[in-house]
């Protein structure tokens, strides 16, 4: 352990160099935050990690400064702390499970005498991460845990408080038990009360010192037997119905700071000497910290135990910009170092010790455990949603779903087991944001679990079927999302026909406001490039294709690019295009939507892949159905094609087909359209096609 007087002269240089202007590390943490372009940010991450692996002791303060970034309201500054972690975690070498076999040679590691002989200072999980699904109950969860919203005005700080990290991480491990419902009754966790007062905030252990003895309070504070009483001897016997969450905390803490202290409610101001000497004491703090945490790593543990102990409770704070960053900054630990996550290794030039290895393997397999269901409680119990976009997204839930599927890479099939019943639970629940959240965990399960799909399918097929006709719209597009990376083994499974069947359906069934036709056009497109899908499926072509039409005018970009790249992949993938029906009957409709998005799309890539499918057509159809085609509309194509740039077409020359059977709302589409003749081809537009 280093001396204080070395952590001293570390503080001090520091302040030098901030002085001089910042060394070239300060100027690099720097730019995560103000960097110009995201360019720019990539590329102070890059070096950032560069310094990391060339200083490995430096590493404990650099963790520390690039989890302050985590905590950025900014999604940018977020986005870069955790590339900074990834390019940290990529550079970093810690052994893993199957290079400490290596080491010690085959079979050597499961000895008999192994448990009875080893180390003393081999690597033991910390206690602050003992989740396990043998305890884990999501039903329960979900039923006694408060949800996670946008914020409520309350920040989840490990980093900083009294007492020590140990002590802190010990608070934060109860705290968050409490809150997921896992020691307490079903008031653990709960939404608060509209009539709870100061007295229902505060508790007897809220006033206990750090060895447990009470804190006396001054006479000038009226105490009775507990906290609740004297707390409402400092406020006063109000209601506080009529304050939110936000303020009701904010006053918690003021009374609880004022009966530490012995003072009155407004006795508050403090000098800025009183600041700086908290400044400099929490500097000292962090610097034994720092110390202790490169000792640990010197000793052969794993470099980022703290960052990561530090992230699992910050996941669970209620600014859903801290979750998001937490759950980015563990994505990409476990993308590169999950097989070596809470394994210990003694130093180079150490044997191992008997029993060192199966320690080894026992404390990762808990440490990931612990991660997954706390990644569970996250996709259970988050509810922050964005709908600034064409439809919700929820950056928490799908960050974490991520870093979910990257925690199974190195986990047994009965965890992966775990996992997936879990998920399948939050999937029949009736709050939209958890079947949300669930699908998203079945994408990326199905994805980073690959070889298993075929195992996994038979339960979870089903229940993605049945969310594909499911009431919310996001839902849905979900649901077909999830069964993308799980595409090619799809055919095999019993059910497929009545899968094809739905997604076809689900297009009579989605009105102008619906994005989630992109991932449904999407996965049908990539089953049709099956020879499997051609071979077993049941649906005519010549019945579903003409579904796809209404959608090549749809309000949103991607879903008109969706619906040129499934028409190109249909043709692509045809044996005998010429001779198909469905190819014959949709060649009229197809070129002329095929035409109109390539000459007056104002989406780049959605115009071009209009071009691709009209291509894709003249190579396919037959010359005597497009001669017939061409004879029929070609004066209009010539017309639509010398519109003068930035007027609006004639409505005459634009066609739009009109869905057959729809449940959902529909435009009026003709009303935008001056002089539109009734029937097939009527008036369009709504931004699709304003210009020429």
């Amino acid at each position: 352990r280093r001396s204080p007087q070395k952590s001293t002269r570390r503080q001090t240089m520091s302040g030098a160099a901030a002085e001089a202007g910042g060394s070239r590390l300060d100027r690099l943490i720097k730019l995560i935050d103000t960097g110009s372009t995201p360019d720019a940010r990539r590329e102070a991450a890059k070096q950032i990690g560069e310094l990391a692996a060339s200083h490995a002791g430096q590493l404990p303060n650099l963790l520390r400064r690039i989890r302050a970034h985590l905590r950025s309201k900014k999604w940018d500054t977020r986005v870069a702390a955790s590339a900074t972690m990834s390019e940290i975690a990529s550079r970093l070498t810690h052994p893993t499970i199957a290079s400490l076999e290596a080491e010690q040679g085959e079979g050597a590691a499961r000895s008999s005498d192994a448990q009875s002989g080893a180390a003393e200072n081999a690597f033991t999980a910390s206690d602050a991460l003992d989740l396990t699904f043998e305890k884990f109950d999501v039903e329960r969860v979900l039923a006694k845990a408060g949800i996670l919203l946008s914020s409520s005005g309350v920040g989840w700080h490990l980093e900083h408080g009294p007492g020590t990290k140990a002590e802190r991480l010990a608070e934060a491990k109860a705290s968050l038990k409490r809150r997921l419902g896992m020691e307490l009754g079903p008031e653990a966790g709960a939404m608060m009360d509209e009539n709870m007062k100061m007295s229902d905030l505060v508790k007897d252990e809220d006033l206990l010192d750090d060895d447990g003895a009470r804190v006396e309070v001054k006479e000038k504070v009226a105490v009775g037997d507990s906290a609740a009483e004297a707390v409402d001897g400092l406020t006063g016997d109000v209601d506080y119905s009529h304050l939110s969450a936000r303020e009701l905390n904010k006053l918690k803490r003021k009374a609880k700071r004022a009966l530490r202290e012995g003072l009155a409610p407004g006795d508050f101001k403090r000098t800025k000497k009183d600041e700086d000497e908290a400044r400099a004491e929490r500097e000292r703090a962090e610097a034994e910290e720092d110390d202790e945490e490169q000792a640990e790593v010197a000793a052969g543990g794993w470099p980022l135990a703290r960052t990561c102990e530090a992230l699992a409770y910050m996941m669970f704070s209620e600014g859903w910009e801290e979750r998001h960053g937490a759950a980015a900054a563990l994505r990409e630990v476990l993308r590169h170092q999950a097989a070596s996550a809470a394994v210990w290794a003694p130093p180079p030039g150490v044997k191992l010790e008997p029993g060192t290895i199966e320690q080894a393997r026992e404390a990762n397999a808990r440490w990931l455990e612990d991660m997954c269901v706390r990644l569970l409680c996250i996709l259970a119990l988050d509810r922050f949603g964005d709908f600034a976009g064409d439809g919700a997204v929820a950056p928490v839930r799908e960050t974490s779903a991520q870093a979910l599927g990257a925690a199974l890479l190195p986990l047994s099939p009965e965890a992966v087991d775990a996992v997936v019943s879990c998920t399948l639970t939050l999937l029949s629940r009736p709050e939209w944001e958890v079947r949300h959240s669930a699908l998203l965990g079945l994408k990326y399960i199905l994805a980073a679990k690959s070889e298993l799909a075929l195992d996994l399918l038979p339960a979870a097929l089903p229940a993605a079927t049945k969310a594909l006709i499911d009431a919310d719209d996001d839902v849905r597009g979900a649901a077909a999302e999830s069964l993308l990376p799980a595409a090619e083994h799809l055919p095999s499974h019993p059910q497929f026909n009545e899968l094809l069947s739905s997604l076809w359906g689900l297009l009579t069934e989605l009105d102008d406001l619906s994005p989630s036709a992109v991932p449904v056009m999407k996965l049908i497109a990539k089953l049709y490039a099956l020879e499997t899908t051609r071979a077993k499926s049941s649906v005519q072509l010549a019945e579903v294709v003409p579904r796809l039409w209404p959608f090549a005018a749809h309000p949103i970009a991607s879903v008109r690019l969706a619906v040129w790249q499934t028409l190109s992949r249909l043709l692509a993938v045809e044996p005998n295009s010429t001779a198909e029906l469905w190819v014959q009957e949709a060649c009229a409709p197809a070129m002329r939507h095929a035409m109109q998005g390539a000459l007056l799309d104002e989406d780049t890539a959605s115009a071009e892949a209009a071009r691709d499918a009209w291509t894709a057509l003249l190579r396919t159809v037959p010359i005597a159905i497009i001669e017939a085609s061409f004879m029929v509309h070609g004066g209009k194509w010539f017309e639509l094609s010398t519109t003068v740039v930035a007027a609006r077409p004639e409505g005459n020359l634009i066609f739009v087909s009109q869905p057959p059977s729809v449940k959902g709302e529909i435009r009026a589409v003709a009303k935008d359209w001056p002089g539109a003749p009734p029937g097939g081809a009527r008036g369009g537009g709504e931004g699709k096609y304003p210009t020429g």
